[in-house]
């Protein structure tokens, strides 16, 4: 283009359009890939390729199971301690589905709550929400260690979901998605996994498609 500007000449002009052509495709791309790692609105930008810290074979097992995942449904459970990289992982498994163009939201479980109570509006400018994104992070559920007991237990999570009362549109929108459950320790007394699992399933997930990940040390 600036030799264009410089002196015209008809071999310019082809090399011009022939490089434009070819960044057709690049520029599509990239910009698609780039809306939908934008709209979930992540707190950071984390690629698991990134991950420095120790994961052991059952958690990395699990991980590769809930993005090997090709449909719907599919709800991985990560515990740790306060500071045991459980957001870090969520995001970075998150990343990579946004990357597969999969339609992903970030959410603190405390504005989830407040989403319960919408009847489906897409709010503001968002392309999705949390109804109709494909995968879905529910960050802070519970801090987890040294934080104890737990802040919200799975009891107090299916009343909110419910809106106080039975809600079927709810249960339907939550089950049907591929979820990552940030949550806090997996204490063996209080049989933390066994809990949020009933749960689930009490939502209509099917045991085969809950996963669950323990960063604890």
């Amino acid at each position: 283009m600036a030799s264009l500007c410089c002196a015209y000449t008809t071999s310019a002009l082809v090399i011009m359009l022939v490089l434009l052509v070819l960044l057709i495709y690049p520029c599509a791309y990239w910009y698609m890939t780039k809306m939908y790692l934008q709209a979930p609105q992540y707190p950071f930008q984390f690629r698991l390729s990134q991950w420095q810290q120790g994961i052991s074979d059952p958690n990395r097992t699990a991980v590769q199971q809930f993005m090997a995942n090709d449909g719907e449904g599919k709800h991985l459970l990560v515990f740790g301690d306060k500071g045991s990289g459980k957001t870090t992982l969520s995001v970075g498994i998150a990343t990579e589905m946004s990357i597969r163009r999969h339609a992903a939201t970030y959410l603190t479980a405390m504005k989830l709550y407040c989403m319960f109570f919408d009847k489906g509006s897409t709010g503001g400018e968002a392309l999705w929400n949390w109804r109709n994104a494909s995968v879905l992070v529910i960050d802070d559920i519970n801090p987890g260690s040294p934080i104890e007991p737990d802040l919200i237990s799975p009891k107090v999570f299916l009343n909110m979901l419910d809106t106080f009362a039975h809600n079927p549109d709810n249960r339907l929108a939550l089950k049907s998605k591929n979820v990552i459950w940030v949550l806090g320790n997996n204490v063996p007394k209080e049989k933390d996994e066994e809990r949020w699992e009933q749960m689930l399933e009490k939502i209509g997930v099917g045991k085969d498609n809950i996963l669950s990940v323990n960063l604890s040390a």
